[in-house]
């Protein structure tokens, strides 16, 4: 499966069968960025994956049943499989900025974050 091929390195989980060509590409960035970047913005970055791969399936799934989500579901999915919160860890990264996990975990800051996926899903 595409998706656990994806997640593997990001998860140091084993994954022995060939990889595409674009988790291929995804891999060897990650390991550069990986060089460069905190262990809190590593796990982070890992974890805003998890959690798009997730919602990606999810979506997916919604779409082969015969059941048409609601509204409010609708937008859940895509809050995370729109792919915006890996994108804040890769800002951390790209800046240099070194925070601490607990900074995250700040019910303020989980709110901002979803504020900002939800401007991107507007």
């Amino acid at each position: 499966m595409v998706i656990n091929s994806l997640m593997a390195d990001m998860l140091d989980k084993p994954y022995a069968k060939p990889k595409i060509a674009v988790v291929r590409a995804h891999d060897d960035i990650f390991q550069r960025v990986s060089q460069g970047a905190t262990p809190g913005t590593r796990r982070r970055f890992a974890l805003a994956m998890k959690d798009y791969t997730d919602g990606v399936v999810h979506h997916v799934k919604q779409f082969s049943t015969k059941r048409v989500p609601s509204i409010q579901e609708m937008l859940q999915t895509r809050q995370l499989s729109a792919g915006v919160a890996p994108l804040y860890h890769l800002v951390e990264y790209a800046h240099g900025i070194e925070l601490p996990d607990k900074v995250f975990h700040d019910p303020v800051i989980q709110s901002l974050e979803r504020l900002g996926v939800d401007f991107v899903l507007l």
